[in-house]
């Protein structure tokens, strides 16, 4: 447990100074869309193309992981879907609640891998990320088009 609290204590103590910073509205309200743009889409991706660049992709089990990973998504994303009616949510709430778990945090899970197993769980998360987040992608999207006229 120690070395759960050890490796993602730091990342918790970074969003929790986020939330007091924005809480405060500093350094100003503009800021903080600009800078969650800013990681979003220019320094998390390098940071993953980084990491699966200079990794030894060879030690990771690809096929098994997909299989895992994927497999274990389109389960849920199934039951979710085949629970709709006795959940008796709304079409807009049930997007939510789909969206809310078939969705993952990805920032927490590299860190987590990478500081728990070091290059290997960075290399294992960032293949797991390059697998998962299109399928999720796709998995929302067809779920908002098929139930909303527009894209959620």
């Amino acid at each position: 447990m120690e070395s759960i609290t050890g490796a993602l204590g730091p990342l918790f103590l970074l969003i929790l100074l986020g939330a007091v910073l924005g809480y405060g509205r500093w350094p100003s309200d503009t800021f903080w869309p600009q800078m969650e743009r800013l990681i979003y889409f220019v320094l998390f991706p390098a940071m993953l193309v980084g990491t699966l660049a200079t990794a030894d992709v060879s030690q990771v089990p690809v096929g098994r992981l997909a299989l895992v990973l994927l497999g274990a998504m389109a389960l849920f994303g199934l039951l979710l879907w085949r629970l709709r009616g006795w959940l008796q949510l709304t079409p807009a709430a049930f997007t939510s609640v789909f969206q809310g778990a078939v969705r993952f945090n990805t920032y927490v899970g590299v860190a987590g891998a990478a500081a728990l197993h070091g290059s290997l769980g960075a290399t294992t998360a960032a293949v797991a990320v390059a697998l998962m987040v299109p399928v999720v992608n796709v998995m929302c999207g067809q779920l908002c088009r098929r139930w909303h006229s527009r894209r959620c």
